[in-house]
């Protein structure tokens, strides 16, 4: 006899026709396995490449995979938020839907949650990427812990339990940044590791400048774009600058220990670095201060994370 509660899978899907199939059937393997009902609830996040009727059609050959489709594409954390909005399991769990969050895990997530922890984590073991990516990875969660006093390197495989569902969905905020939010919404938590599988369709969408915007909490509204060209036109303007600041100090340095002012005339060096330090620095500045006004006006727009234009029945 099946426990009377449900469990929810839910994976946003952007142009993963290849991969919906072989995520339905392990996805459905291992969650046949628990002692619970379940759905899998997937979202189509704006894709070109046939993923809506490849869902349509494994809708009508199991009930238990259910679909959302998007007006358009969302982003990953969009396609999220809409995927916690539509599950009805007392516990949901997120995932990606290119395969490299292995559906192996979910029993031990579940396992977790059937202890009485609200929020289960999972954390990669294995983390095949280049050696710059896993530097600015590095850089940037140990930055975001010191500023904000969370953990924000977990995964976005999780389980959240309904209590913390209802209070995700529940806040008013419009841009939710979830990394951040699951670890501010309190509720006891636990964490589970797994290595992560090699993708076996396609190529990732995840490239360097989606990583610095999701550093910066994702590109805003086509409006204030060009306060995050700014941002990004003062990191860019910042570290030439800082370089040629050191050239032109070491330069000016040997020029008056020789008392040889014949290509750096006396007062040049302080003009021009004064200028291009400051200058990088104050563009840098109003890039930042740009982002939270920018973070402002998109709030007081209030518009909605998601727009639905299709769903199973």
């Amino acid at each position: 006899m099946k426990n009377a509660k449900m469990i929810s899978v839910t994976a946003p899907a952007f142009n993963e026709a290849e991969s919906l199939p072989r995520l339905y059937e392990e996805v459905s393997a291992q969650l046949k396995k628990l002692n619970y009902d379940y759905e899998i609830v997937v979202v189509e996040n704006g894709s070109t490449d046939g993923s809506l009727e490849v869902l349509r059609g494994l809708n009508q050959k199991d009930p238990h995979l259910k679909y959302i489709s998007l007006s358009r594409n969302f982003g990953a954390q969009g396609g999220t938020i809409a995927g916690l909005h539509h599950c009805r399991g007392d516990a949901v769990i997120s995932m990606d839907a290119d395969l490299q969050h292995p559906a192996s895990v979910i029993p031990l997530l579940v396992a977790e949650w059937e202890k009485g922890f609200k929020i289960v984590n999972s954390e990669r073991t294995s983390l095949k990427i280049g050696f710059f990516r896993r530097v600015f990875n590095k850089i940037f969660y140990s930055l975001m812990n010191r500023l904000t006093g969370m953990r924000l390197g977990h995964s976005d495989f999780r389980l959240l339990d309904r209590m913390v569902v209802n209070e995700l969905v529940g806040l008013s905020e419009t841009e939710k940044f979830l990394r951040g939010l699951v670890c501010w919404v309190g509720f006891s938590k636990t964490t589970v590791s797994y290595s992560a599988a090699e993708r076996l369709y396609g190529k990732t969408k995840f490239r360097f400048w989606h990583l610095v915007d999701f550093a910066l909490h994702g590109i805003t509204s086509f409006s204030t774009e060009p306060l995050r060209i700014v941002t990004k036109l003062g990191l860019i303007v910042f570290v030439p600058s800082f370089l040629y600041m050191i050239y032109v100090l070491i330069f000016g340095i040997v020029s008056a220990l020789k008392s040889d002012y014949r290509y750096l005339p006396p007062g040049w060096l302080t003009l021009v670095v004064t200028i291009y330090f400051f200058g990088s620095v104050q563009l840098l500045s109003v890039g930042i201060l740009g982002e939270y006004i920018g973070r402002i006006f998109n709030e007081t727009k209030r518009r909605p994370g998601f727009i639905v234009q299709e769903k199973s029945p």
